[in-house]
């Protein structure tokens, strides 16, 4: 560890080194040093790990990262920014074949915005509010435009040591994407996302459809069973066939061609959902910027239409959900890559409310929802964070 804390203070000078630390080694000097914010970022497809800590001077070779809250418009957790586009000032970029320290030519400051922090110690909402919730928006289906509504809730937990907890859900869960962002010393937002909102490698733009849920099973034969049940709702099937719709329309002005995949279930600890591999060949001049106004959020975490959806969850839900269902992404060597932030947790660690952390979880609501299957949903797509009080 003496070695990496000395080749950081060589790199603070100039240059950029090649290191080989191992992983633990690795991760004790980003928990170690002093410079906020810390961003951790793994893409589901490559096994690369970014450990970036400060903002620097966009350079040449550094990567970019952007960040957009699930809604910019309405208030945001003290801490978070609605949105982020930044160079990091120090980046390791850590893999189990090397390693390499890289840093920005100039530090910038880092000033988090002022905004809400939780303070309560239950889950919002609560489940008879949930119901009715779910019958709002079905009257909400005959009277208006609306036709589907992601409902989500926030829930409470403690936690010790959130470092740990991290460390287990990315080692359970390797092939999803791994977030995290510190933007001080007590506040730390993570998650291990299954879904991908795009990927951009030159003209080739790919992502995906995810939506349609049911619990895991540990039991083979029966989740079979599930599985065949899930791929044979008609609930689902229509949920999932709004959000195939909703990213072809969202990209016919900016792509050429589209082919689409073969439906699949995707499989995780707790839960499997219906997922439609999707890929497009890009105009030309594409920016990211063009991509994410055009997806982001999605009916799969917000619903349809667009405006109406948001609205109604800015009214309906009793908290903030910051950046819960928001939207992460690198930018580096010509290619981009972007989660949904969905199966996140927010931790503190405030003197009235030690230790806290919060977890969210949301359900796509249509008329023919059933509010008891949707709350057992939501539930079991938050175990991996509420299991481990």
């Amino acid at each position: 560890m003496s070695d990496l804390v000395s080749e950081w203070e060589q790199l603070l000078k100039g240059g950029s080194q090649d290191i080989n630390p191992s992983w633990d080694e690795a991760l004790t000097w980003f928990n170690s040093i002093d410079i906020y914010p810390k961003l951790f970022w793994k893409g589901r497809e490559h096994s690369d790990i970014y450990l970036c800590v400060g903002i620097g001077r966009t350079t040449p070779n550094l990567p970019v990262f952007h960040v957009v809250s699930f809604d910019p418009n309405q208030p945001q957790w003290q801490g978070f920014p609605c949105t982020l586009q930044y160079t990091p000032y120090g980046v390791m970029r850590w893999s189990t074949t090397g390693s390499t320290l890289s840093k920005a030519t100039v530090q910038q400051d880092w000033q988090p915005p002022k905004g809400t922090v939780q303070k309560h110690r239950e889950t919002l909402p609560n489940k008879e509010t949930w119901f009715q919730n779910i019958e709002r928006a079905k009257d909400r289906f005959t009277e208006s435009t609306l036709h589907k509504v992601v409902l989500a809730k926030e829930s409470y937990f403690y936690w010790p040591n959130p470092w740990e907890t991290f460390e287990t859900l990315r080692s359970n869960q390797p092939d999803n994407y791994h977030f995290l962002f510190a933007p001080d010393s007590f506040s730390i937002f993570m998650g291990v996302s299954p879904e991908q909102l795009f990927s951009m490698n030159g003209v080739t733009l790919q992502t995906e459809a995810l939506a349609g849920t049911r619990a895991k099973l540990p039991n083979d034969t029966n989740n079979k069973t599930i599985q065949q049940e899930l791929t044979q709702s008609d609930k689902d099937q229509h949920e999932h066939n709004c959000v195939i719709q909703y990213i072809t329309n969202q990209l016919s002005s900016i792509t050429e061609t589209k082919t689409v995949s073969k439906q699949e279930i995707l499989e995780l600890p707790n839960v499997q959902h219906l997922r439609t591999p999707m890929s497009f060949k890009l105009k030309n001049n594409v920016s990211t910027t063009d991509i994410l106004s055009r997806l982001h959020p999605t009916p799969a975490v917000c619903g349809l239409p667009k405006v109406e959806s948001l609205d109604c969850i800015a009214r309906w839900e009793p908290f903030i959900r910051g950046w819960y269902a928001g939207t992460m992404g690198i930018e580096h060597n010509g290619k981009a890559d972007f989660t949904v932030m969905i199966r996140s947790a927010l931790w503190r660690n405030t003197t009235d409310n030690p230790h806290s952390g919060y977890a969210w979880s949301g359900a796509g609501i249509v008329m023919d929802s059933e509010p008891e299957s949707e709350w057992v949903e939501i539930h079991n797509k938050s175990k991996q964070f509420l299991d481990r009080e």
